[in-house]
């Protein structure tokens, strides 16, 4: 083949992954416009985006995920305590944002990591283990990794 023909397929190979970028940005645009209305759905996949590693995601998710009415606060904190994804904990501790339930809030603050929130109730204790048992294996195996690092944070 001639060195002219292989031109236009080496483009093509260079631009496809930026078309695939620009796809997913708009698709991620899509989803901010839908959580701020209340979709559920938009919220969790932004959420997954803001661990992508893709900056211009990132950047997208966070701005949408820190401008989300208090539902859409607690599907992000509830994201947290179901999956490790310690981009979302960051903002969800940026923002303030906390689950309601008193049982709910002690496990996000273990999980997210404020544990400075978590020694400041006389009742942490309880409230973990009540909010550990109904959450089920994916939120064990979550608190299982953070173990550790609670017992020397305020020896739970």
């Amino acid at each position: 083949m001639s060195p002219g023909r292989e031109t236009p397929r080496r483009k093509t190979g260079l631009q496809a992954p930026l078309i695939g970028k620009l796809i997913r940005r708009s698709g991620l645009s899509r989803c901010a416009r839908e959580a701020a209305a209340g979709d559920a759905l938009a919220v969790v996949e932004l959420c997954e985006a803001l661990d992508s590693g893709d900056q211009g995601m990132v950047s997208l998710a966070r701005e949408a995920l820190s401008a989300l009415p208090v539902a859409g606060q607690e599907i992000c904190c509830s994201q947290v305590i179901s999956r490790e994804n310690r981009p979302l904990a960051d903002l969800c501790r940026e923002q303030g944002y906390a689950p309601r339930d008193p049982q709910g809030r002690a496990l996000f603050c273990l999980l997210s990591g404020q544990y400075d929130a978590l020694s400041s109730s006389a009742d942490t204790a309880d409230l973990l283990a009540r909010s550990y048992r109904p959450c089920g294996t994916v939120a064990g195996n979550s608190m299982g990794s953070h173990r550790t690092a609670a017992c020397c944070a305020g020896g739970l």
